[in-house]
């Protein structure tokens, strides 16, 4: 997750201060993402054009973190045979959880 602030450059924009892992609540205060850290989205598109509406993104500070989320993007998305997680098709994406995650 993408932790913002607004403040004032010439303008008022939003601006990225740091990263949040969405798995164990890890920060990294910077505005760029480290080299070992892994931000990935899942999607489907059963919706038709509203199916943009359904892209969810994930950040990951270790592998360990990766292997939980992507075990919880394959549960969000198990009932999408269209669906895409990191890139993966939804058999794939679910293969590789299985065997990160030991079952």
């Amino acid at each position: 997750m993408k932790i913002t602030e607004y403040k004032e450059v010439t303008q008022l924009k939003e601006v990225t201060v740091g990263f949040k892992c969405d798995n164990c609540g890890k920060v990294h205060s910077s505005n760029y993402l480290p080299d070992d850290w892994h931000e990935f989205s899942g999607h489907h598109d059963s919706w038709g054009n509203d199916s943009c509406e359904s892209f969810e993104y994930y950040m990951a500070c270790s592998p360990e973190c990766y292997a939980k989320l992507l075990r919880k993007a394959v549960e969000e998305y198990k009932d999408y045979s269209d669906a895409e997680i990191d890139n993966f098709n939804i058999e794939f994406a679910a293969k590789l959880s299985f065997l990160l995650n030991g079952y």
